[in-house]
């Protein structure tokens, strides 16, 4: 017997056995199965289209930021008056002394402006 009749064989002593076996199913297990083979059928299908546009969309999103890590990006040019800044606004005490300069500031105008200055 050579290797094509034996897969023939197998096969047709498969089909066989699970056509016994089917016949052996009860009713209770026979309405179930109708009724899921019945509910996979009514489920709707994903219009064709569809799966090519989202790999589509998915391969472009990935372009643009694969692009966006590669290109050179333009950098800032870091001053003196960055850094100064910078420094400025993480010292919470100076950001303190400036207000508390804000304030002379404004009472020696409310003097000047009621004529005590």
């Amino acid at each position: 017997m050579n290797r094509d009749e034996q897969k023939s064989k197998f096969i047709q002593q498969a089909k066989a056995r699970l056509d016994r076996s089917e016949e052996q199913i009860d009713s209770t297990t026979q309405g179930r199965l109708c009724a899921a083979r019945r509910e996979a059928l009514m489920v709707k299908r994903r219009p064709v289209w569809q799966l090519p546009a989202t790999a589509f969309a998915s391969f472009v999103l990935c372009a643009v930021l694969v692009a966006g890590l590669i290109s050179p990006t333009e950098e800032l040019p870091l001053t003196v008056d960055l850094f100064e800044d910078m420094a400025l606004l993480s010292a919470q005490e100076e950001l303190e002394m400036y207000e508390d300069i804000d304030l002379i500031l404004w009472l020696l105008e409310e003097d000047v402006e009621n004529g005590l200055g």
